[in-house]
């Protein structure tokens, strides 16, 4: 359910994002999305159904699963003119140790908290991921909605 809501939201949120150019609401909506689905995990989790915990999972992987292919390109786009494929590789590089400092912190979290209490664990790591997502959201907000590419290409494509 996770995935195939990914990769339907993949492809709504990219045609939004190829149609509109609109990097930066995107990514503060799927950001903000993701804290809310996060959220809901948290309360709704608790009650056990699990025909809502299937439909929660789609829209969480809807929500989350497109913010990989956005974010890198929104990075591109800001970090004009630097090559493509260098700033895909340092925010990949990057991305890559948050997700391993993050996966380090929640083991840890599970390993010590879930001694005493079972779900203690589990609602921290999940609380830590809704505040990463807000986090994310906020950050997002306060960046400037500058994308120099588009515009160098709009400009070459009218000298021609």
């Amino acid at each position: 359910m996770f995935v195939g809501g990914g990769i339907i939201g993949s492809i709504i949120l990219g045609i939004v994002v190829e149609k509109t150019k609109a990097y930066k609401g995107v990514t503060t909506f799927i950001c903000s999305g993701a804290a809310f689905f996060c959220l809901l995990d948290y309360f709704l989790f608790r009650r056990n159904e699990a025909g809502l915990a299937k439909i929660l999972t789609f829209f969480q992987g809807f929500i989350s699963l497109p913010i990989l292919s956005l974010a890198l390109d929104f990075g591109v786009e800001l970090t004009y003119p630097i090559g493509e494929s260098f700033s895909t590789g340092i925010l990949m590089c990057s991305g890559q140790i948050f997700g391993i400092i993050y996966t380090v912190a929640t083991s840890e979290m599970l390993d010590k908290l879930s001694t005493e209490n079972k779900a203690q664990g589990a609602d921290g790591s999940l609380i830590l991921l809704t505040i990463v997502c807000a986090v994310g959201a906020l950050v997002s907000l306060l960046i400037d909605n500058d994308i120099r590419r588009v515009r160098a290409e709009r400009e070459d494509a009218e000298k021609i």
